[in-house]
């Protein structure tokens, strides 16, 4: 019988040394590791949204409903602000507007030192979807000189 063939020679000679033992506990302790750590960091992703940092733009002038003066813009980011899903935190336009310039319109997002307008997407996108869309965006803006990305629309809003 051929030693290199026979199930029972290799494993004896496998428990006979140090190291193999040392690459068996590797090799059963190392995907165990890498699976734990995987799991620990999807657990909860979005744990910390709440201290994402919005700003919230309000120039509602409000309006006299039924002989009452109203302010709709008052009303809905204060119910924004106490849900406190997100850290908003109130700015005038012209702050917006000097982050990412005269020259566009809004939205405008603020990732770091840099700004941008947009993105203008019909219908938004979920899940994973609206996951990567964010991640290219701070993709783009950390790309030195990136400045603008457009094409025209062939769809109106769906808020679907």
């Amino acid at each position: 019988m051929i030693a290199g063939l026979s199930i029972g020679t290799e494993l004896r000679r496998f428990a006979k040394g140090r190291l193999p033992r040392i690459a068996l506990v590797a090799l059963v302790f190392i995907p165990l590791l890498y699976g734990a750590l995987y799991l620990w960091a999807f657990q909860n992703p979005f744990g910390e949204v709440d201290k994402l940092p919005v700003a919230l733009v309000n120039e509602d002038q409000g309006a006299v409903v039924d002989g009452q003066q109203t302010n709709a813009g008052d009303r809905i980011a204060g119910q924004l602000i106490d849900r406190g899903d997100l850290d908003w935190q109130p700015v005038s336009h012209q702050r917006a507007m000097d982050l990412v310039g005269n020259d566009v319109g809004t939205p405008v997002i603020s990732i770091g030192d840099v700004a941008f307008f947009g993105p203008v997407v019909t219908p938004a996108p979920k899940g994973e979807a609206a996951g990567q869309l964010w991640d290219g965006c701070v993709l783009v803006a950390g790309t030195p000189g990136f400045y603008e990305l457009k094409r025209s629309r062939s769809a109106g809003p769906d808020f679907s």
